[in-house]
């Protein structure tokens, strides 16, 4: 077993209860980044362990970020991932590691409406019997 969540705080604090309901600890995947995800802001997994002690700091994020070439955050103006086809390539690679690297596992993935809802289409998954409250 296995939980994965996006790097952005909200997300990591939504996964925290069941991190410790399951004995699982949180591992941080930055391909799992909402939307228009700005690289190298963030904190680290190993500074954010100091406040989140459920985070496994020696994961290695799969899909790591990367921006789109010419394109800049409108909110910080640092080099930003543009928004459409950029964004939609990530989601689909994140769905193709969960396909390869963890079959027959049961992964928990926390990351925004956009990503989840991503994921489960290029992983034929359906969402509609499913609750949930994305991040």
């Amino acid at each position: 077993s296995k939980i994965l969540v996006s790097p952005y705080l909200r997300v990591i604090q939504t996964a925290c209860p069941t991190s410790d309901t399951l004995q699982v600890p949180i591992c941080i995947e930055e391909g799992l980044a909402e939307a228009h995800a700005t690289p190298h802001i963030l904190p680290s997994p190993a500074q954010r362990f100091a406040y989140f002690p459920q985070i496994d700091p020696t994961y290695p994020s799969s899909i790591p970020l990367q921006a789109t070439p010419g394109v800049t955050c409108a909110k910080t103006g640092k080099p930003c991932e543009s928004f459409g086809a950029d964004y939609v390539q990530r989601m689909k690679k994140v769905s193709a590691q969960l396909e390869t690297s963890y079959k027959g596992q049961t992964i928990i993935c926390f990351s925004h409406a956009a990503s989840v809802a991503l994921v489960a289409a290029f992983l034929k998954c359906t969402l509609e019997p499913l609750k949930f409250a994305p991040c």
